[in-house]
């Protein structure tokens, strides 16, 4: 049986293999979806568990691919009902370009964060793998609404210049647009957490199923509390200028399989 690898509705071969190994790419930082044989019932990918979602069709695996990942042959583990291992399914990854951005911070406090606020920084990048490292049961919402309109003013995957020093590489997508405008709920969604961080301000993190979670940064005012159970479209919050930023907008970070992967592959 051939397993077809689906890139958001892109299918790409990988090059200078014979008919029978060819294998399907995913690039740095892109989501994965990858039909499941009948028997399978979960899957790993760097022994962490997978997403999948099922319907009249069969099962799927949606996995995200680290973006600093090298350009190597991976694989995804298959296991069935008893959770015994079954073959595995290979697909290549591929190195994406994303591009530069170049910033100009004013705030010496965020531009050159001092040592308490870089121990501050790293508990919290701490406490939010611990959170999107929890396994939600039940069936995620894989098409996401965008919280708010407004301009897409910061790509996923962009290497970042901040005051002439290259800095970690975007791992979001920014929508700019005035303070206060309201963030409404992308799907049905747990809120686990709602509080303040130092690079992202005022915070608020969304489980939506098993491993996919969504974050939201910068908020001016957080309209919910943590463990509220909220409906999509529901007001969970307002766009400002907290934490580290150059203007009005929402950072939307996006997780699957403890990996954050651009939020436009799942966005819509």
């Amino acid at each position: 049986m051939r397993y077809w690898v689906v890139l958001c509705g892109a299918l790409s071969w990988g090059l200078g293999l014979g008919e029978s190994e060819k294998l399907i790419t995913i690039a740095q930082g892109q989501v994965g979806f990858i039909p499941l044989p009948e028997n399978a019932r979960t899957a790993t990918y760097y022994d962490k568990r997978v997403t999948v979602v099922s319907d009249n069709n069969g099962s799927t695996a949606i996995l995200g691919v680290p973006l600093n990942n090298k350009p190597v042959v991976e694989e995804l583990r298959l296991f069935d009902a008893e959770d015994q291992p079954l073959s595995s399914i290979k697909f290549q990854v591929i190195e994406k370009n994303y591009g530069i951005d170049y910033l100009t911070i004013t705030n010496k406090r965020f531009a050159d964060p001092t040592d308490e606020d870089l121990i501050r920084a790293k508990k919290e990048q701490e406490l939010i793998f611990s959170i999107i490292s929890k396994w939600e049961d039940g069936m995620p919402a894989i098409r996401l609404s965008l919280p708010a309109e407004g301009k897409k003013s910061g790509q996923y995957g962009t290497r970042r210049v901040i005051n002439r020093v290259e800095r970690s590489p975007h791992k979001g997508l920014d929508i700019a647009n005035v303070e206060g405008t309201q963030l409404y709920a992308p799907a049905d969604s747990t809120v686990v957490y709602a509080g303040d961080m130092f690079y992202t301000g005022n915070t608020v993190i969304l489980a939506h199923g098993q491993s996919l979670y969504t974050l939201y940064g910068h908020l001016q005012s957080i309209e919910v509390q943590e463990n509220a159970i909220i409906k999509k479209g529901q007001l969970f919050g307002t766009m400002g200028m907290t934490g580290r930023v150059t203007g009005s907008h929402v950072h939307i970070s996006l997780y699957l399989n403890q990996v954050s992967v651009d939020p436009l592959l799942l966005f819509k």
